[in-house]
């Protein structure tokens, strides 16, 4: 699936590509450790829910890494951390109502019970290429990218909003940069990578690696907005394994030191911010997420759709950070906190396999 082209967006990304590189590669193996911890690993979402925009069946073409989820027993996970809502289904917070547009809640609510959702052991499924391709890939991909359009004065607008497309394509990119990575199973476990394809898809179009770079600062702009959450409260990661507990208080504390980019403005939030305000169009961001989330369903790859549900659910909930009013964040659902931090790491991963592999 290619990647529509796009004119230049508004900048307010600040940071280096020497510097984005030189901070994966000093995040990456904390942030491995971290999403490890039975908090960050264990999801339930629901696999099956039916697409509600055309017919799919789950279709593709390699063995070693097959589309299937490898669900949890939920004996598997720890009580405390135990629910009954799907942790990727986005929800807008509609408690307060308006017949306006512009006031459509900018924030929004992941979850509600769910029956039919099962545990999933993100470690246990790797992203990773599944064979899945061809025209229903494409077809998804082509609707996100609609949802590019915004309503500007009960106008179609689609020029203006090149931030959002580059959200969308900067998402896409890390996703292909995960497939060409880890693109066959080897027989001891590790993932051979495919430099072909890793030139096809992102290192041959610099744009797409501009999106993912922009992506990524914008990511790390929102984890540092809510440094507090997961250095204030500790109890709140308890899993009932004082070990495993006590290193990820460690491992969080050595994230947020481990790179100055957490101590320095990597993006601009505020103007950003101000730009969608200006031309009304702040709520409609959280619209279209939900919309984006929900489209993530029509993937015929059950692996691939879990992934792409943790990780836009993990962008609607940078996006809310980062457009926080005054930085009004609030406490912030379970969900929001595993998916960002997932999201996070496949970034992390993403940037630094750009700027070491395959040159």
């Amino acid at each position: 699936m290619e990647h529509p082209s796009s004119t230049t967006s508004p900048s307010f990304d600040c940071c280096s590509e020497e510097s984005l590189y030189k901070a994966s590669d000093a995040l990456t193996p904390i942030l491995d450790v971290i999403v490890q911890h039975p908090y960050f690993r264990y999801v339930r979402v629901n696999t099956e829910k039916e697409c509600p925009y055309w017919a799919v069946s789950m279709l593709c073409t390699n063995q070693d890494a097959p589309c299937t989820v490898w669900t949890c027993n939920p004996e598997e996970v720890p009580k405390v951390l135990q629910c009954e809502d799907d942790m990727c289904h986005v929800q807008l917070d509609r408690v307060h109502h308006s017949p306006f547009p512009e006031a459509i809640p900018k924030k929004f609510f992941v979850g509600g019970r769910d029956p039919h959702a099962v545990y999933v052991n993100l470690v246990d499924n790797v992203e990773a290429n599944t064979g899945y391709v061809g025209f229903m890939a494409h077809r998804v991909w082509d609707a996100i990218y609609q949802e590019n359009c915004f309503f500007e004065q009960g106008v179609v607008s689609c020029e203006r909003e090149k931030v959002f497309h580059r959200f969308i394509s900067g998402l896409h990119s890390s996703i292909s940069v995960h497939l060409a990575m880890k693109y066959k199973l080897r027989r001891d476990g590790t993932y051979a990578s495919n430099c072909s394809e890793m030139h096809r898809r992102v290192l041959d179009h610099p744009e797409r690696i501009s999106n993912l770079l922009f992506l990524y600062q914008f990511v790390l702009q929102a984890v540092a907005a809510v440094k507090g959450t997961f250095l204030g409260d500790v109890h709140q990661f308890v899993s009932g394994v004082a070990v495993e507990d006590e290193n990820l208080v460690v491992n969080l504390k050595s994230l947020f030191s481990a790179s100055q980019l957490f101590r320095n403005t990597t993006f601009d939030s505020k103007a950003l911010t101000a730009f969608l305000s200006t031309h009304r169009l702040l709520s409609q961001v959280t619209q279209h997420m939900q919309n984006v989330t929900t489209l993530m369903d029509c993937l015929e790859c059950e692996k691939c759709r879990v992934w792409a549900k943790v990780q836009t659910t993990g962008l609607a909930t940078a996006i809310e950070v980062n457009t926080a009013i005054d930085g009004a964040i609030g406490e912030l659902q379970r969900s929001k906190v595993v998916s960002l931090m997932n999201l996070f790491r496949q970034l992390t991963h993403s940037v630094r396999y750009v700027g070491t592999e395959c040159r």
